[in-house]
């Protein structure tokens, strides 16, 4: 199997209110024109079944598949190699952790002995990882996640892709269970990608570093001297400093000052039984962060937790509703 890639010739996929502005408006969020003008980083099964089928443009469907208890009692394992395992037609796979470590997967988490494990690669190399994969910065990545809190991983994956400069990242809402639930083609294996030549059209480009917070910037925001607002993105216990067994690899224990406990992630998504781990909606969110006290008024708003991976369900459920957000890769753990 080959990722899936259509011609390089593209045509508006989206109806012309705009995908974001008909999901903010549906939630009843009303946003701003400039917060309604780019495309909507959620997607659904039906939205992609189209993509799929229309072939308009070159695409590829990325499965971030953390290893753990799936559905239908399916045990998954992140093999060497594609095996025969169910995934979207066309998809390639990779863990979540592929984005800190490439192909190495004896460092994958929870493998970290330093803070720097858990970070982004560096930034060349990150964008040649991201090739690897058949991405370059033009290329539109849909996402999904499969495995063990599924939207934890997918969420952590958009986030990598779109600081590497990735121009249209989106995240199928639900992952593969909303997919399945859906009715949707399946295949018995993952595709083998093949890799891109240069990842940025032309050879020149840049990360974008205005979706990552530097420790530098938290400990000003932090400590008064810098814009914008610390959102914590974790236990209760982990934030009041007495669970300190969370992780295996480090103690946590305490917050960073001034940072307001959001909660942890799966505050952030629909637990039901038929929910497939969708994001809440973003009503449901703003209505949350104003009763905290937080504003897009105030500057940036800086997510973390642990080790930047739930941290990034509200990166993009912040970036979704207009909000200028950055995540704090270094988390706790640095």
């Amino acid at each position: 199997a080959r990722s899936s890639v259509g011609s390089e010739q593209a045509r508006p996929l989206a109806p012309p209110l705009g995908p974001k502005q008909a999901r903010m408006e549906a939630d009843g969020v009303v946003p701003s024109p400039d917060q309604a003008a780019g495309p909507s980083l959620l997607v659904d099964p039906a939205w992609l079944q189209g993509l799929m089928l229309r072939q308009e443009r070159r695409f590829v469907i990325l499965e971030v598949l953390f290893p753990g208890e799936a559905a239908h009692g399916e045990q998954e394992h992140m093999p060497s190699s594609p095996t025969c395992r169910r995934c979207i037609p066309g998809a390639v796979s990779v863990h979540p952790s592929y984005f800190e470590a490439g192909a190495d997967v004896a460092r994958y988490y929870p493998n970290y002995s330093t803070p720097q494990d858990g970070n982004l690669l560096p930034d060349e190399l990150l964008c040649d990882t991201v090739a690897q994969l058949g991405i370059t910065s033009d290329t539109l990545v849909v996402v999904y996640g499969k495995g063990c809190a599924h939207t934890m991983g997918a969420c952590r994956a958009q986030w990598a892709l779109m600081y590497s400069g990735v121009r249209e990242v989106r995240l199928l809402d639900g992952g593969f269970s909303a997919w399945e639930r859906h009715g949707g083609d399946v295949a018995k294996a993952p595709a083998v990608p093949q890799a891109a030549a240069r990842f940025f059209s032309g050879g020149a480009g840049a990360c974008r570093h205005d979706l990552l917070a530097t420790s530098a910037e938290v400990a000003a925001v932090s400590a008064g001297s810098g814009r914008g607002t610390i959102v914590d993105v974790r236990k209760r216990g982990e934030y009041e400093g007495w669970l300190t067994d969370n992780y295996g690899f480090f103690a946590s224990a305490g917050h960073i000052p001034s940072a307001v406990h959001q909660g942890n992630w799966d505050e952030l998504v629909q637990t039901g039984e038929n929910d497939d781990l969708k994001l809440r909606s973003l009503q449901e969110v703003a209505a949350r962060w104003s009763a905290l006290g937080l504003s897009a008024a105030n500057g940036p708003l800086i997510f973390y937790c642990g080790t930047g991976w739930r941290s990034s369900i509200a990166f993009v459920l912040a970036h979704e509703m207009g909000w200028d957000a950055k995540n704090y890769d270094d988390g706790w753990f640095g």
